[in-house]
């Protein structure tokens, strides 16, 4: 792997590593990354995205919920209503990853 193309300096893999402080995390299914925070990162920015975006993923679970709740919704579109269910889910997750990302923001010096 070319780490000057992917503008790392250094590269190091493991199983069951600390975070390092001052870095950022990045998650996927399958693992973790842990990125350093650059000069040109803008932590204020970073928070304001965050929260605009918890609120709009909140917004998104609010109405999901609402619909669930709806008898007549879950009575007259059943396969509708599964489908609805898998999507608060997801939802659901991404607010919870919003939310760990806003403590993350937070603990950054």
């Amino acid at each position: 792997m070319r780490l000057a193309a992917a503008n790392l300096s250094d590269l190091a893999i493991g199983v069951s590593q600390a975070k390092p402080k001052g870095m950022l995390t990045g998650a996927a299914e399958h693992f973790s990354l842990y990125l350093p925070v650059g000069a040109k990162f803008n932590r204020k920015e970073e928070m304001e995205r965050a929260h605009k975006e918890i609120e709009k993923t909140g917004q998104q679970v609010a109405q999901a919920e609402k619909l669930l709740a709806n008898e007549a919704f879950r009575a007259s579109k059943p396969e509708m209503a599964v489908e609805q269910e898998k999507r608060l889910g997801s939802v659901r997750a991404r607010l919870a990853d919003l939310k760990a990302r806003v403590r993350e923001l937070e603990e950054l010096v």
